[in-house]
């Protein structure tokens, strides 16, 4: 059972200080392909509202990461290119796709935000702002092919995540919770006209609704909640349907990723890692925290704190971003179910 790994120590740890910076003072978002990972968090100093994200690839060490300077602080970030580009938001340039040494690549007109960001294969790249924009750029053609506002609020979209197909996507707010978009009505509507979700699903108590995830068939989306629930639905096209709700019993949950079978559902808190029976929603393992790093010590952020959790290489691979730390877990070849 690939899971029983977690009841090991890490197979590697990349420590986020080791350059002697001081890194990140928090992580707050993870990207991974099979061979590199991109991070996302504050600076170092924590005394503007900039931050860095750092490449590097998975079988390397500290000294292989690559700093980016002026991310957006809290914005998110999409792998291209096999790794080799990356797409991010910053105050200075806006959305752009660069490689991951800094060359540009394509330069996004300024009208986009891209307070989250997700890409669909090297073809599409999708993008959430923060007063509730969602648009869709053709990575090939270099063209916008939607642009559409999605709150008559203008809430931030605060998560985005591509169906396997490519034909739709779901996006997550604070305000407007979990909510179903179909791409081919998204590039029909006017441009910057308001649209309206083919689904969706929220509660009255205004929590944060955090990064949206599929299941590698597209038939499960999970979803880390600002209370600490974890909410699990069966898509369908035009709909979404709730399965479980799961309570981790942390203040909150704000990253989630399916093993590739879709039979497990691994979730991330304040400093837990959790396993999770998609079919029953019973809670599998659980992994505590290792004892923090007396370098890294943060009230916001952490050093515990779980920013990202990500599958690589097909689940052969577990990858845990923490705020001063990487963690990998190699799962071996077999990939099957736990049960």
């Amino acid at each position: 059972m690939w899971f029983e790994a977690l009841a090991h120590p890490p197979s590697r740890t990349i420590d986020l200080f080791e350059d002697g910076d001081g890194g990140i003072n928090g992580a707050v978002f993870l990207a991974v392909d099979d061979d590199h990972a991109i991070i996302i968090g504050d600076t170092a100093d924590g005394q503007n509202s900039e931050g860095w994200g750092m490449t590097f690839p998975l079988d390397g060490t500290s000294a292989d990461i690559h700093y980016l300077e002026d991310i957006r602080l809290f914005g998110n970030a999409a792998l291209l290119h096999g790794g080799k580009a990356v797409a991010t938001f910053t105050q200075s340039a806006g959305v752009s796709v660069r490689t991951v040494a800094g060359a540009l690549i394509d330069a996004l007109p300024d009208e986009v935000e891209g307070q989250c960001l997700a890409g669909f294969g090297d073809v599409l790249l999708a993008g959430g702002g923060g007063d509730g924009a969602l648009w869709i750029w053709a990575l090939d053609t270099r063209q916008l092919l939607a642009t559409v506002q999605t709150s008559p609020w203008k809430q931030q979209i605060v998560g985005i995540a591509w169906h396997p197909s490519g034909d739709w996507l779901v996006t997550t707010s604070q305000g407007d919770g979990v909510r179903l978009w179909s791409v081919a009505k998204l590039q029909a509507t006017p441009h910057g006209a308001m649209v309206t979700p083919v689904s969706a699903y929220a509660t009255d108590d205004n929590r944060m609704y955090y990064e949206p995830a599929f299941s590698s068939d597209g038939a499960l989306v999970a979803v880390g909640c600002g209370n600490g629930d974890v909410l699990v639905f069966d898509f369908a096209p035009d709909q979404l349907r709730p399965r479980h709700r799961l309570s981790s019993g942390e203040d909150e949950v704000m990253t989630a990723a399916f093993h590739p079978t879709g039979r497990e559902l691994v979730t991330g808190s304040r400093g837990r890692i959790s396993v999770w029976d998609t079919i029953t929603g019973a809670l599998v393992t659980t992994r505590e925290p290792a004892d923090p790093d007396p370098r890294h010590e943060d009230e916001d952020f952490p050093p515990t704190q779980i920013a990202g959790i990500r599958f690589a290489r097909g689940g052969a691979l577990l990858v845990v971003a923490r705020s001063s730390t990487v963690e990998l877990w190699d799962l071996g070849s077999d990939s099957t179910p736990g049960r």
